[in-house]
């Protein structure tokens, strides 16, 4: 139990460290719908699966200064495959805070574009299926992507990230490629 309580500290210092960072009057608030898939990269065991029956879905929102920060919300319903013999219902939603590192290009042709790598943590809410309790635990995500816009409002990113459950029994850990739509207010 005594691991898991530094796992879980770790992750509100995270999202407390996150939430308090002083954002540069240039910075500009964004909100991302975002649609995409997951790879299980260990449920105990690797697993393979089916791209299609993966689909996640979510919003981001954060700041896109050069060191900025972003809350992430996330569902992925059948995380474990829907049981045709049961009908089974599971679900992975996560709630997660990061710090993101940006690296803007400027140009005429191409517009903003920037890079960005992030690293953070959160809550993971875990449901393995109808007749089984579901379990929240700490977790830890980190990855990156790319921002690009098309207007001075309006634009698209690409993002990777790779979330880990903290949890010491049979933790779940997986890879979430998403594309989505960028809105600044």
């Amino acid at each position: 139990m005594q691991p898991f309580r530094r796992h879980v500290r770790l992750a509100v210092f995270v999202l407390i460290a996150g939430g308090c960072t002083a954002a540069p009057a240039s910075a500009q608030l964004y909100v991302s719908p975002f649609f995409g898939t997951t790879s299980q990269a260990k449920v105990g065991k690797s697993v393979s699966t089916d791209l299609l029956d993966e689909a996640t879905f979510g919003a981001a929102a954060g700041t896109m200064g050069r060191i900025g920060a972003e809350i992430d919300f996330d569902y992925t319903p059948d995380f474990f495959g829907f049981q045709d013999v049961t009908h089974d219902r599971n679900h992975v939603l996560t709630l997660t805070g990061a710090i993101s590192l940006r690296k803007p290009v400027y140009s005429p042709r191409r517009g903003r574009f920037s890079p960005y790598a992030a690293i953070g943590g959160g809550l993971l809410r875990i449901l393995p299926g109808t007749h089984t309790v579901a379990h929240s635990a700490a977790g830890l995500v980190g990855g990156g992507g790319a921002m690009g816009f098309v207007t001075e409002r309006i634009g698209w990113h690409g993002d990777a990230r790779y979330v880990r459950d903290l949890s010491s029994d049979n933790p779940i850990r997986f890879w979430r490629v998403s594309i989505g739509f960028v809105f600044v207010p």
